[in-house]
């Protein structure tokens, strides 16, 4: 059987610069995509990442007329594989993601609008708010440890709870 048999989702190429920082870091680091699915994506950088940490994507330049399966704002990811370039430097690195989002836009530039977290309630500016595929608006903290979550009965039950439905 060969790799692409075993995929899940189909692999769309897509070159596109991202932005990516570890876990619980505040740095980013610049890399660049080369393909997207609905389950994951490959990207090079310059430094390589621990299979199995997880890690904070933000896309560049997102446009929603460029949209295509498995594209969204941001996302955290758990790294599957990363090794080293043969015939180029740096590293190749794919990931399956957790959690995704689109960054909500404030509407005004110079005083930007608060949106509540749906999870800790706290204010956070909306440009650096996220709103994931269940509708539920989050801060960037919530959204990273939410998506660190394996998927489970405790990520299912506080999804279910935010979003109301705790039946």
């Amino acid at each position: 059987m060969t790799t692409h048999e075993r995929r899940v989702h189909l692999r769309s190429y897509y070159e596109a610069p991202i932005m990516y920082a570890k876990f619980n870091m505040k740095g980013y680091h610049e890399a660049t995509m080369y393909n997207i699915s609905e389950g994951g994506m490959y990207f090079e950088s310059n430094y390589a990442l621990p299979a199995g940490s997880p890690v904070y994507i933000k896309t560049i330049n997102f446009s929603a007329d460029d949209y295509m399966p498995g594209a969204y704002r941001a996302y955290v990811a758990q790294v599957r594989w990363c090794r080293k370039n043969t015939n180029a430097s740096g590293f190749g690195t794919g990931v399956q993601y957790m959690a995704r989002g689109y960054i909500i836009n404030g509407t005004r530039p110079h005083q930007p609008e608060l949106v509540r977290c749906d999870l800790c309630g706290e204010r956070t500016p909306s440009e650096d708010a996220h709103e994931t595929d269940d509708s539920m608006h989050l801060c960037l903290n919530c959204f990273k440890h939410l998506g660190a979550l394996i998927d489970g009965k405790i990520k299912k039950s506080i999804i279910r709870f935010v979003s109301g439905n705790v039946i």
